[in-house]
Parts: structure tokens; C-alpha cells; sequence
């Protein structure tokens, strides 16, 4: 039979093990950045051509990663 010392000192060990696995792999499953937008188009009305016109898009991360908006470009 197994020492009790011994087996109270696996139970350790493998919690030890499993408190540094498992929070890792959560974090790597679900630490890409989800971007969204709910209006992904505009309607502006009627404008003069060649003046400029500003409207402010809301841009949210759904995910756990940190987003980089690296460009924008219309269309």
C-alpha cells in the first residue's frame, strides 16, 4: 500500500501542475481580439461635392486579445 505522506504529496504536486497548465491553455484558447462594428455603412444624406464630411464609426473588441487598428480605408 501506498504511504499516505506520499500520496498527500502527489495530490500536491499534480495540483501544483495543473493551477499553472490550465489557466494557460484558457488564455491561449481565447486571447485573439474580435473586432466589431455595428454600422458598417452610413447613410450621410445630400452633400456638396469636395466638402469634407466627418462621422465617428464605434469600433468595440469582443475578444480577450488586445486589437491594433493598423489602417482604415473606405469601401
Amino acid at each position: 500500500m501506498m504511504d499516505i505522506r506520499k500520496l498527500a504529496a502527489a495530490l500536491v504536486v499534480i495540483s501544483i501542475l495543473a493551477s499553472m497548465v490550465l489557466p494557460a491553455a484558457v488564455y491561449a484558447a481565447g486571447s485573439d481580439p474580435a473586432f466589431f462594428v455595428k454600422e458598417k455603412t452610413v447613410d450621410l444624406g445630400n452633400y456638396y461635392e469636395g466638402v469634407d464630411i466627418l462621422y465617428d464609426f464605434k469600433v468595440q473588441n469582443n475578444g480577450a486579445g488586445e486589437l491594433h487598428i493598423l489602417s482604415v480605408k473606405p469601401g
